[in-house]
């Protein structure tokens, strides 16, 4: 049986991943592991230093090079443990079956390890420079759902889809449909931006035969950037997360990698659901 991975990173929004975490187990009857990845320095024989994520080593140095990490203190080790039963012990009042598991070393690297997830939580701060620089390669590599929470939990009610029609933004809403990660009594938001009304129409017609008879509205609008026009239209109608297959042209682009970056993804202020190639 596949589980959910929730990451805890010891900050402000440890609390918030274990109830969206405890949130989607109890819509689909799935264990939690509750995981804390102990981040420590990587190095390696004749180890230089680092450059555009590769090593860089002294010229004398055989290839393959294999990568160490220091040994976590005692202290990093103690923390570790209490936050990990602290999340236990809370899901156990919950009535949810959990595990726990401490490690050391990369944060990706320990993600990719990890076999039948059905979905990661992963807290995303503000100032959390790491995850935030490593948003594209989380996407492309991991091939699990990753939810990235933001903020305290509220229940999910209602969910933004960006959907252009085409695999990822299908992918994305067969999911969210299928595996019921938030429940059966979902409210939908379908969105295409597009200039053509037309086009727009044919496009939301394929997440209509996908919905069937959800509860969704279908919406186009026909300008504006497209990370900016999702985020005003959430906060207008109160939604409660927005969906987007990692690939979907443009939305991940915009979120997290153009001038605005920092900017959209502070101003989203709910959690935002990432479905890549399952």
């Amino acid at each position: 049986m596949k589980k959910i991975i929730a990451c805890l990173d010891g900050n402000s929004l440890d609390n918030s991943v274990c109830d969206y975490a405890i949130f989607i187990s109890k819509s689909l009857n799935l264990e939690i592991t509750f995981l804390h990845i102990i981040h420590m320095q990587a190095y390696a024989p004749n180890f230089l230093g680092l450059a555009a994520g590769s090593l860089i080593v002294n010229e004398t140095s055989d290839i393959p090079y294999n990568i160490n990490y220091k040994e976590p203190s005692k202290e990093e080790l103690e923390n570790a443990n209490a936050l990990l039963e602290k999340a236990k012990k809370y899901a156990d009042s919950r009535g949810i079956i959990s595990t726990t598991q401490a490690v050391h070393g990369d944060y990706l690297d320990t993600l990719l390890e990890y076999e039948n997830v059905h979905s990661f939580v992963i807290p995303l701060e503000k100032d959390d420079e790491e995850i935030r620089d490593n948003v594209a390669v989380l996407l492309r590599e991991v091939k699990a759902p990753i939810l990235f929470i933001n903020k305290a939990f509220t229940p999910i009610k209602t969910v933004l889809l960006a959907f252009d029609g085409h695999e990822a933004s299908i992918r994305t809403l067969n999911f969210i449909q299928n595996s019921k990660i938030f429940g059966d009594d979902l409210n939908y938001h379908i969105i295409n931006i597009n200039k053509s009304k037309e086009d727009s129409e044919k496009i939301l017609s394929k997440a209509k035969t996908i919905l069937k008879n959800k509860n969704a509205k279908y919406i186009t609008l026909c300008s504006g950037e497209i990370a900016e026009e999702i985020i005003k239209y959430r906060r207008s109608n109160n939604i409660d997360i927005i969906a987007t297959g990692a690939y979907t042209r443009g939305i991940i682009s915009s979120f997290f990698f153009g001038s605005t970056s920092k900017e959209i993804v502070n101003n989203a202020i709910v959690p935002i659901l990432c479905v890549g190639k399952l």
